[in-house]
């Protein structure tokens, strides 16, 4: 059975919206496709939400693993994140506390695994997903006229994990200009045909922006036959085992081969010296019957085989001794 497949996956989409306060992140989560499930960590959309559309107010990261399990069950249209940069907040807070120097370069794993398997939980949702973020300055250090390095502000992203932008489907910057709301695309998975067709590409300013200008997305999207699936560490782990296995046997393999040899070079350099129990091939095999049971050098364990070498060099170390005194 082969382990590809043919034809077109089934998604949902998955977006991500940041940009700065009032720049209409949230206002763009209203124009999701109901049913829709939120988990609002800010409460910043409950003057413009519907009154109809269910809500966690938290900012517990637990929560919001529990709340996207309780929405993935009800079968919602479109589950909201609004901003799901708290939440990654509070896991960076929980290890911090844990710490006693501050976070160190180990430390990040603790908060990277939960935040993994949160986005691949999202991604396969049977249903639109909206995550919003906080935006931030981005820097780059650059030498001043005194030759000195300082920051020097070179743009803005997403305050969130480096590589929250390569889950999505699509990344929207949201701004404000002249009083009214706009949205540039920085990322868009799309068909060429549909490109084309609605103009929705990276680098395209779209005012007012909805779900309703990507919908033609969506449509191509909902044609699949089978849902797509991402997998993470939960499902690969046992089967990567097998990976790691083949490696320490490999391992273990080249250590039976390189004492194997050693100790073939040892037993011939004893017979040269008429070593009792080494002075010639039938003495020899007789040695390692009575050390192993068997004959064959790769029929031993490793940890046997070290044992006789080591019993090897030191009857050559001994012949040695006498034949000087």
């Amino acid at each position: 059975m082969s382990l590809f497949t043919k034809g077109a996956k089934k998604k949902w989409l998955k977006i991500v919206g940041y940009g700065p306060g009032g720049s209409g992140k949230t206002t763009f989560g209203t124009t999701m496709p109901e049913s829709r499930y939120w988990v609002d960590s800010e409460h910043s959309g409950d003057h413009i939400r519907d009154d109809n559309d269910p809500v966690l107010h938290t900012t517990s990261f637990k929560d919001l693993q529990d709340g996207l399990q309780e929405a993935k069950a009800a079968n919602v249209a479109s589950f909201i994140i609004d901003p799901i940069t708290i939440f990654r907040e509070a896991l960076i807070d929980k290890v911090e506390s844990e710490t006693k120097y501050g976070l160190q370069f180990k430390d990040w794993a603790k908060i990277k695994k939960p935040d993994k398997r949160l986005t691949t939980d999202w991604q396969n949702m049977a249903a639109h997903v909206y995550l919003t973020v906080h935006e931030k300055d981005e820097f780059e250090m650059v030498k001043n006229d005194k030759g000195k390095l300082e920051p020097v502000k070179i743009g803005v992203k997403p305050d969130a994990d480096k590589k929250l932008i390569y889950a999505p489907d699509i990344v929207l910057r949201f701004y404000v200009e002249n009083g009214k709301h706009f949205a540039v695309i920085e990322k868009i998975r799309i068909r060429k045909e549909i490109a084309l067709k609605t103009g929705l590409t990276v680098g395209k300013v779209i005012e007012n922006p909805t779900f309703e200008h990507f919908k033609p997305i969506a449509e191509a999207y909902a044609q699949g036959t089978e849902q797509a699936h991402y997998s993470d560490d939960r499902e690969t782990s046992t089967k990567d085992e097998a990976v790691f296995d083949d490696i320490d046997k490999e391992g273990e393999q080249a250590a039976h081969k390189k004492i194997i040899g050693q100790i073939e070079r040892a037993e011939k350099k004893l017979s040269g010296m008429k070593v009792f129990g080494f002075r010639d091939a039938e003495e020899i095999e007789g040695t390692r019957k009575t050390a192993f049971g068997t004959t064959v050098l790769s029929d031993a364990l490793v940890t046997d085989l070290e044992l006789y070498y080591k019993g090897v060099c030191d009857a050559g170390i001994k012949a040695k001794q006498e034949s000087n005194q």
